[in-house]
């Protein structure tokens, strides 16, 4: 029996979630979670296998080559949609529900837009450490992640492919209910590039002191799951319980359960570097 492409995505952001989740309660393995500052603190393993998988690491700086490939599918997606591609719609199975198709589009506008602003901040915003590393486990789960959000929603948007479609964006369509989660989109990533460009001009070893850093460790992660929080309310407008839709629920839980362990690294990180440190959560004040 031949397994379908949404299938693959349901099953990798499944076992993504779970990995994630055993590395952090597995002592021995949890460095693989690490990077940057985070991964300067650690000591050799006392195992050897879990010692030799840490120590397999690439630049931080390689962060960049999330956002040329995220910004890279957008692009290829949009051309599939608005040129059609009877061969792809074919390989895909057109398992998309044209009623969905404005949902989908919004989702793609909005998976370009960050994309983009995350590339831009890659290559002008954000200054990288010439000794700042991450684990390659953490480098491929990421080039992962936005392959496959994308490819979701190219799935999403499948119906489309059998022809050309100058006309599929409807603005006349959109609803209060889609304004208003764009409008959050957009606040989100406005609050997201403050953060990350307060971090660059941060002075080395101070302790970030500007927003919700006074509460939270990282404010900028809160931002991304709140961005990846509008895209899944999009993805499961008038839900039917397809596994396209469920993908957008996985990834959302994807980023959510990365970014708060991440958060959470950092807090530690912030509590054992400066004793005054007053941070009292890692992501979410109050919760977490």
């Amino acid at each position: 029996m031949q397994i379908g492409l949404p299938v693959l995505i349901t099953s990798f952001y499944t076992v993504g979630i779970v990995v994630i989740c055993v590395i952090k309660k597995t002592h021995r393995l949890d460095n693989l979670l690490k990077y940057g500052k985070t991964l300067h603190r650690l000591k050799n393993n006392s195992s050897k296998i879990g010692d030799a998988l840490t120590k397999l690491t690439v630049p931080k700086k390689w962060f960049t080559h999330f956002y040329i490939e995220y910004l890279a599918l957008c692009i290829a997606t949009w051309v599939l949609v608005t040129h059609g591609s009877s061969r792809v719609a074919k390989l895909l199975g057109c398992s998309g529900r044209p009623e969905k198709s404005l949902d989908y589009t919004i989702i793609l506008i909005l998976l370009t837009i960050q994309s983009s602003r995350r590339l831009f901040e890659c290559i002008f915003v954000t200054k990288f450490s010439n000794n700042a590393r991450m684990n390659v486990s953490h480098y491929l789960m990421g080039l992962s992640f936005y392959a496959s959000i994308v490819l979701n929603t190219l799935l999403g948007l499948s119906s489309l492919l059998d022809g050309p479609h100058k006309d599929f964006l409807s603005l006349q369509k959109l609803d209060i209910y889609v304004l208003i989660l764009i409008t959050f989109f957009c606040l989100f990533s406005i609050d997201q590039f403050h953060y990350h460009s307060y971090l660059a001009q941060l002075r080395k070893y101070s302790i970030p002191t500007f927003g919700l850093f006074k509460v939270v460790a990282c404010p900028h992660y809160l931002d991304e799951i709140l961005i990846y929080f509008t895209v899944m309310l999009l993805g499961i407008r008038n839900f039917s319980g397809s596994l396209i839709e469920v993908n957008y629920i996985l990834a959302w839980i994807f980023v959510t359960t990365n970014l708060s362990i991440s958060s959470l690294e950092s807090l530690d990180y912030y509590r054992a570097q400066y004793k005054d440190c007053t941070i009292k959560y890692g992501v979410i004040p109050k919760v977490l």
